[in-house]
């Protein structure tokens, strides 16, 4: 039960920015099936901010959108720290080889021509996303002596197993994959509940003190891994931080 509900709750966040529902609720059904969380966005001149509030593991961006083009939202993603190692899978209606071009040098990171096959489709969305995000590459996660093993489903401190529910599971998967970044509230929330979710800040504090105790019980130290950073959040590290 434990590792199957493990296997279910880690999801990739994809928001898919096309003007033409008929395309874009496709997209979202089809990703859904492949167990994909999918956000639609129509209009390019809210992309940005939507991109931030949102903070998606893969953008899916149509080169054509009212208001505001694919190619400069994706300017400006890539100008844009927050944003900038953000996938985006650029969409265009015409198979040309200088539109290719073009989006690849303003920043995009793969490419393909409307009408596509779905499985194509996700195949690049696949590729993308193993390189991005060591998770979905079901490579082992590593940090000091601290490490998950995806293909047990299982984490380890010094060789001791840890007794993590699930969602210690993937706050500690987010950690490992980001390990000496300061990972704000915010972040941790939508990358482990999703941005349409309310979730209260206090909950992420409960799960943290939770995650911390159950690498402390393994390890029999009271030495903290995992740090607070004083109102911004949290950090992976096991060297002294000052967060005054």
């Amino acid at each position: 039960m434990f590792l199957r509900d493990m296997k279910k709750n880690i999801k990739a966040n994809i928001l898919v920015i096309e003007d033409e529902p008929e395309i874009s609720y496709t997209i979202k059904q089809y990703l859904e099936q492949k167990d994909f969380t999918v956000t639609i966005l129509s209009d390019g001149i809210e992309a940005v901010e939507t991109i931030k509030k949102h903070e998606p593991d893969l953008i899916i961006l149509d080169w054509l959108l009212p208001g505001k083009s694919g190619l400069e939202i994706c300017a400006d993603l890539r100008k844009t720290p927050a944003t900038s190692t953000i996938p985006i899978l650029m969409l265009s209606s015409r198979n040309e080889d200088f539109e290719k071009v073009t989006g690849l040098n303003i920043g995009a990171d793969d490419y393909i021509a409307k009408p596509f096959n779905n499985s194509e489709l996700v195949a690049r969305i696949n590729a993308l996303l193993r390189r991005a995000r060591p998770l979905f590459s079901k490579e082992n996660l590593v940090y000091g002596d601290i490490k998950i093993d995806h293909e047990k489903y299982k984490a380890y401190k010094n060789n001791v197993e840890l007794k993590l529910a699930p969602i210690e599971f993937q706050f500690l998967q987010f950690f490992l994959e980001n390990p000496e970044k300061i990972i704000s509230k915010k972040t941790l929330m939508n990358k482990i509940w999703g941005a349409k979710t309310f979730v209260e800040e206090r909950t992420v504090d409960v799960h943290i003190t939770r995650l911390r105790k159950s690498i402390s019980r393994s390890s029999n130290t009271k030495f903290e891994a995992i740090k607070t950073i004083r109102s911004v959040g949290y950090v992976l590290n096991y060297n002294e931080i000052d967060d005054n």
